[in-house]
């Protein structure tokens, strides 16, 4: 079977499938109600549903393509010390004031053990203006032809995706669990903990793996590079360690819940103010 024939059926049950999703969740959502569905209602939730899906599952497998690319360049591939030739701009708007910020992204180039001289973009930007001759760490797998690099920028952009992809799964399985008129309690309590005690450590710990590797990385920096990066680490580590001896030590058992997912309400205050009445 050819891959258009397959993307072409993977897009027929994904249409069939959003469109059963959001009838099952306009029929609990208009159970006992004497409304009735409108078109507009219905394509509304349509809309949700299929933008919050095909992220989900289309992110999901970007990035997880993304990682084993790169993990495959690396461990394949020679390191080579890569210097800026040249960049590119773009201007990015600014959620907070509305503005723009000026985006650069270098373009480097590199030569091979072979002799092959290769130009490569790097896969993410920064509002700092390249200086052309500085250096960065890339990796060449000249048999698949492929660049990559895992310098902080890039560690930076996966945190950023693999945050916004985690948000979008944990929406697309509350929107299932939903649609099968299953309870939302437990899954909104377990999506509290796990981000509490879960993603928020790791991406702590990854962001403090990042730095660490961005000083021991053997890239030349300015001294004062270095300083923030000692400084930062160190703050980060102790805060992290700190967290995480409260979150496991009695800070899941104070959030509030017992075993059932339900929070904990002292009863004698309403009886208190019964009486007092």
């Amino acid at each position: 079977m050819s891959e258009v024939r397959v993307n072409q059926i993977a897009l027929v049950l994904g249409i069939a499938y959003t469109i059963w999703l959001t009838y099952k969740i306009l029929k609990r959502t208009y159970s006992g109600k004497n409304e009735k569905i409108g078109c507009v209602a219905a394509g509304y939730i349509y809309l949700i549903v299929a933008s919050i899906s095909s992220l989900a599952i289309g992110g999901t497998v970007a990035l997880s393509m993304m990682l084993v690319s790169k993990v495959q360049t690396v461990s394949n591939g020679d390191k080579y010390e890569a210097k800026v030739v040249s960049f590119t701009s773009y201007e990015s708007r600014n959620s907070d004031d509305n503005g723009y910020t000026t985006m650069y992204t270098p373009t480097v180039h590199f030569t091979t053990h072979s002799g092959e001289v290769v130009e490569y973009e790097l896969d993410y930007s920064s509002s700092g203006r390249p200086t052309l001759g500085d250096k960065h760490t890339v990796y060449y797998d000249e048999v698949n032809d492929r660049v990559t690099t895992f310098g902080l920028g890039t560690v930076a952009l996966i945190l950023a995706f693999g945050a916004m992809i985690a948000i979008l799964v944990y929406l697309f399985i509350g929107m299932m669990i939903y649609a099968m008129n299953w309870s939302m309690t437990r899954y909104k309590d377990i999506g509290v903990i796990i981000g509490l005690a879960v993603i928020l450590p790791l991406f702590m710990i990854l962001f403090d793996g990042a730095m660490i590797y961005a000083l021991f990385n053997g890239e030349e920096k300015p001294m004062w590079v270095n300083v923030i990066l000692v400084f930062f680490t160190l703050v980060l580590t102790m805060a992290i360690w700190a967290y995480l001896k409260n979150i496991y030590g009695d800070g899941i058992k104070n959030m509030g819940m017992n075993r059932k997912g339900v929070s904990r309400v002292d009863a004698s205050r309403f009886s208190n103010t019964s009486r007092n009445k």
